[in-house]
C-alpha cells in the first residue's frame, strides 16, 4: 500500500527550522519560520528579479558600485540577481563566510 502525503493540505508552503544553522541556540526553544504563498498582483514588486537587458545592465552598474565598498560581501537571491533553491543561496552564503573568514585572519 502506497502512502501519499498531499503536499497542499497546509496553507503555508514550507516550515524552515533555523536552528542547524546558526552558532547561537534558543535556550529553551527553537525558531520556526512559516512561509505563505501570495500571487503576485498587478503593481507588486515581483518576487524574483525578472532578467531583460535593461535589468541585468542596471545590476551590473549596482554590482560596480558595490565592489567600490570595503567589506561590503553581497549574497542571497536579489544580490546574485538569480533565482536559486534555497539550498544553493544557503550554502553560497556558507562558502561566502567561509572565505571572509580566511581573509580577515
Amino acid at each position: 500500500m502506497a502512502f501519499f502525503i498531499n503536499p497542499n493540505r497546509f496553507a503555508y508552503t514550507r516550515i524552515s527550522e533555523y536552528k542547524l544553522l546558526q552558532k547561537e541556540q534558543a535556550p529553551n526553544g527553537t525558531i520556526l519560520v512559516y512561509e505563505y504563498p501570495k500571487a503576485c498582483m498587478q503593481g507588486d514588486i515581483p518576487y524574483y528579479p525578472e532578467e531583460t537587458k535593461e535589468s541585468r545592465d542596471c545590476y551590473n552598474r549596482y554590482l560596480a558600485l558595490a565592489d567600490q565598498i570595503p567589506h561590503l560581501y553581497l549574497s542571497g537571491r536579489l544580490a546574485q540577481y538569480m533565482y536559486c533553491n534555497m539550498d544553493a543561496a544557503i550554502d553560497h552564503a556558507m562558502q561566502l563566510a567561509q572565505k571572509i573568514i580566511e581573509k580577515e585572519n
